[in-house]
């Protein structure tokens, strides 16, 4: 039987358990005989969280050490741990590829047209409501989700039934009476009520609701900082690549004189020994003259 090892073993183990517990019903005989629905279930939340996750892994290694190098300085931006033959397949293939460039630039550009900013911070959404579910009476929560509440009218007012109790839902009437002095106030104000219900819910149900909504100036100028982010990051590639060249050129003069300092010497040790021979013949054929 496999069994989970390393440092984080502990952890995920716990994890597991608690997965376990929550998910699996106790009427079966052994993993095997387990409900295929339950199983199913476990597998899609632990599959959607691996996803997001591996998406994550692969944007923050992009991020931090493949934008703004060179292919060159990319490969030598691998971090301990992983495969230098993986590293520079992610490199060399998927993010070079133009296909995969063409899908991101497309993602840049919807993330830009976003209407609506995430304002839970860190944590999901399904965390959140899990969080409530655990806060507030769980039964009556889980009947909750899986009964929707209906807004019927009622003498010219709008109550909230839950449509399984019957029953109206606790805080219903006072955010009601909070959406109804609203309106008066506008119509006191302005004559007419200018709110949208996106925009009236939020300052009613304070903590829910879609969140600070980005106005067409914000975005407009949250793409013209990340356009001059990419034409510096431009810049500094461009510089990278220039004094790269330089360095190069250096070296390759250096060399080249090196070359030419060590033939230019080996020249002059030619014409030495050269010289020396002549000498040398010169002076035995003067002394066969002589005898």
């Amino acid at each position: 039987m496999l069994r989970v090892v390393g440092t984080k073993a502990a952890q995920f183990i716990s994890d597991c358990s608690r997965w376990v517990k929550e998910y699996c019903p106790l009427n079966a005989r052994n993993w095997i005989n387990m409900d295929k629905t339950a199983k199913d279930s476990l597998r899609c939340i632990i599959s959607s969280q691996c996803a997001a996750l591996y998406r994550g892994w692969h944007y923050l290694l992009k991020e931090r050490y493949y934008i703004g190098y060179s292919i060159t300085e990319a490969k030598r931006n691998r971090l301990a741990g992983i495969d230098i033959n993986k590293w520079e397949w992610l490199v060399d293939v998927f993010w070079s590829d133009p296909k995969q460039q063409h899908i991101s630039d497309n993602n840049k550009k919807n993330k830009l047209k976003q209407t609506v900013l995430h304002s839970n911070g860190a944590k999901s959404t399904a965390r959140i409501l899990e969080e409530l579910v655990k806060y507030n009476n769980h039964n009556k929560v889980k009947a909750l989700m899986e009964h929707p509440l209906k807004l019927i009218p009622n003498n010219n007012e709008i109550l909230c039934i839950h449509a399984m109790t019957g029953l109206m839902e606790p805080d219903a009437e006072a955010n009601l009476k909070a959406l109804r002095e609203l309106h008066e106030k506008q119509l006191q104000d302005h004559g007419v009520d200018r709110l949208t219900p996106q925009e009236a819910f939020p300052m009613v149900l304070k903590g829910l609701g879609a969140g600070p909504k980005s106005t067409k100036k914000a975005r407009g100028a949250f793409a013209e900082v990340r356009a001059e982010i990419e034409q510096l990051q431009q810049a500094v590639a461009d510089k990278e690549c220039a004094l790269r060249v330089e360095i190069e050129r250096v070296e390759q003069e250096s060399l080249e004189r090196e070359k030419k300092l060590r033939q230019e010497s080996i020249d002059r040790e030619n014409k030495l020994k050269q010289k020396s021979i002549e000498r040398e013949k010169k002076m035995r054929a003067k002394l066969m003259a002589e005898l």
